[in-house]
């Protein structure tokens, strides 16, 4: 293993510091079939090293980012089947750190529980004749998760509390731990684009709304723009295809909604603003016997906030 010699020294500088070292891996690929095998052999080279180690060198397990939500048409007809061969992929991953006395851990949003507000559709998927949400299948084949509860408000309907409950609560009564994972690298503000029903074809004369969303699908590929109605002439000028082509599809939006970073992310609010949440949002969920504490992503993030703090903060 080429990178024995290295991890052996920093594992036990770590054990000596009283820090478990997790070997820590993800790909929204690994999700699919296809990639399984390789994903496998990683947990297998993991088990193999340490039968090798010192009792100070070891990995005290495994964890895995993996986030299927991110492949391409997950959020649509391919969900289920998506979900499904990634819940077979931690079950194989399971049987392997349970037999070598590994502990594995998942990341997961805090979303797995809901339903999309748009579609009504829910995140429950069968696995092995139980039909659940993706959330609780999850927590059965690892010994913790970590939700991604990218949130800086302790409480609120959309708070750290709220989005952690159910998971919590599922957890509590099968026995696992569950940490509540925070942010604080810088984001950038995002917009949430609302728009809905079947889009109209073609290339309007004029825009039927102050901001449509207009996608031009032809071979093979796709491209999809936000037009404001004041850019529309500059848009006509820039195509060169006939306004009845067949290639674009056109919606109205009907709402866009900003994210400020400052909602997902402690970066720009402070060091003390972090403390300050952790401090509210713990006392809340240590009801939960299931609760593990908290992760900060990243060590690089959190470094950089707590160096832009007063001392004193």
């Amino acid at each position: 293993m080429p990178l024995e010699k290295h991890w052996r020294p920093f594992l036990a500088l770590l054990a000596r510091s009283g820090v478990h070292a997790y070997a820590l891996d993800g790909f929204r690929e690994y999700a699919l079939p296809a990639w399984h095998e390789r994903v496998l052999e990683t947990v297998d080279s993991i088990v193999a090293y340490n039968r090798t180690a010192g009792p100070g060198e070891r990995f005290a397990g495994v964890h895995y980012d993996i986030e299927p939500y991110l492949l391409k048409g997950f959020h649509s007809v391919r969900r289920r089947e998506i979900l499904a061969t990634y819940l077979e992929l931690l079950a194989k991953i399971s049987l392997r750190t349970r037999n070598a006395g590994l502990t594995l851990g998942v990341d997961i949003p805090f979303w797995y529980d809901t339903r999309e507000e748009l579609t009504e559709r829910d995140f429950a998927v069968e696995f092995r004749g139980n039909r659940k949400p993706a959330s609780e299948h999850i927590i059965d084949l690892s010994d913790s998760v970590t939700i991604m509860d990218y949130r800086t408000s302790a409480f609120g309907a959309d708070g750290i509390a709220a989005h952690a409950e159910s998971e919590l609560a599922y957890a509590a009564k099968t026995g696992k731990k569950v940490f509540v994972g925070l942010e604080t690298t810088e984001l950038p503000d995002e917009d949430l684009i609302y728009f809905s029903g079947k889009p109209a074809r073609g290339i309007p004369a004029h825009p039927a709304a102050e901001r449509i969303v207009m996608l031009e699908s032809a071979s093979g590929s796709a491209r999809i723009w936000l037009i404001a109605a004041q850019q529309w002439e500059d848009f006509l000028r820039a195509t060169r295809e006939p306004r009845d082509s067949g290639v674009f599809l056109w919606w109205p939006v009907t709402r866009i909604v900003t994210i400020p970073s400052s909602k997902l992310s402690f970066a720009r609010l402070g060091a003390g603003r972090l403390r300050e949440t952790i401090a509210e949002a713990g006392e809340e969920l240590s009801r939960w016997p299931s609760f593990a504490g908290f992760a900060i992503h990243d060590y690089r993030g959190l470094r950089s906030l707590l160096e832009a703090s007063p001392a004193d903060e």
